[in-house]
């Protein structure tokens, strides 16, 4: 999915062009919760260095969960059979609805990383950031067995558009 800040998606088209995605999540939410529940994976909450402490964030809330997924983006499950952290159903859902309400048009790349962080610490699947100021975030929210990419775009040091991307 492309979200073009210059054309504003209308809400039907935004949440028909998601479906797949959520649909695939769906598919694969009671495998998870099955192996947590039978311990083949724990949980973790990492922590992003770069992320501003609270008396460094004054950013508005677009939405009442804001902080929350906020946190969220970094939970991970340690998976039994790699040992790696992986993210979570709670940092994928967090992922969703962060994308789906947070503006960033416009928004030079340090603010961005202000808000989000740095995307290589969102779990042990976290891809690196080049230092080009020009080239995409790529926030990727990868379960063991699938997941989501987010892709923040830059066109002089700003945020021009997000691309999503579903992946088994």
């Amino acid at each position: 999915m492309v979200i073009d800040f210059a054309q504003v998606p209308s809400i039907m088209f935004l949440f028909s062009s998601l479906l797949p995605m959520i649909q695939s999540f769906l598919i694969r939410l009671p495998v998870l919760i099955g192996m947590i529940l039978m311990g083949c994976v724990t949980t973790e909450t990492r922590q992003d260095p770069t992320a501003p402490t609270a008396e460094e964030s004054s950013l508005p809330s677009p939405y009442e969960e804001f902080e929350a997924d906020r946190g969220r983006l970094r939970k991970t499950v340690r998976l039994e059979s790699t040992g790696r952290q992986a993210s979570s159903p709670e940092a994928v859902q967090a992922a969703h609805r962060f994308f789906a309400h947070v503006s960033f048009a416009g928004k030079k790349r340090d603010e961005v990383l202000k808000i989000l962080g740095d995307p290589q610490t969102i779990s042990d699947y976290g891809v690196p950031m080049e230092d080009d100021p020009n080239s995409p975030l790529i926030y990727r929210f990868d379960t063991g067995s699938g997941g989501v990419d987010y892709a923040v775009f830059f066109k002089r040091n700003r945020a021009v558009k997000i691309i999503s991307k579903a992946f088994e």
